[in-house]
């Protein structure tokens, strides 16, 4: 890429647009499918507990999407239209995976979301410039920040989406 415009670079391109490119990037995507195909499989043979694992699974599902779809990408590169638009599925898929890992950390971990309502209730917020959290000084945790931590997630996925 070249530093001063920003612009890929002719011998980068035609790198891109090579078969040695598609090639490893199709060995790639394929070695990742098998291995997330049989972690998916191991963990539905052993489906032992549901809460967790449904979350996990919807999560694993993002390394054959965004592999294939990045591959797809690099096959029509010359597309921009097409690229857009598969592109944007990843993006759309991408937003559905961080609403699973927010809900994972909820309900599987921490036990539910009543349990940490319960835990968390009138402890102080972290304040802190480094973290960006110099808004929190002074606040307490309350019902109202844990539905603000869910909508900010599905705010962050739908601005993803558009």
């Amino acid at each position: 890429m070249d530093n001063k415009t920003g612009q890929v670079s002719s011998r980068e391109t035609y790198f891109l647009q090579s078969y040695i490119a598609l090639g490893i990037s199709l060995t790639s995507v394929i070695i990742s499918i098998i291995f997330s195909v049989r972690l998916i499989f191991n963990h539905l043979s052993t489906f032992t507990n549901k809460k967790e694992q449904i979350w996990i699974i919807r999560i694993i599902y993002i390394i054959p999407i965004y592999g294939s779809i990045s591959w797809l990408q690099l096959f029509w590169y010359d597309d921009t239209k097409i690229r857009l638009l598969i592109g944007s599925l990843r993006d759309v898929y991408e937003a559905v995976v961080l609403y699973a890992f927010l809900n994972l950390c909820l309900e599987g971990y921490l036990g539910g979301m009543k349990r940490v309502l319960k835990k968390l209730k009138n402890t102080p917020l972290p304040s802190s410039y480094l973290q960006l959290m110099c808004f929190a000084r002074g606040k307490i945790f309350k019902q109202r920040t844990m539905r603000f931590c869910k909508q900010a997630t599905l705010q962050f996925c739908y601005s993803a989406v558009i």
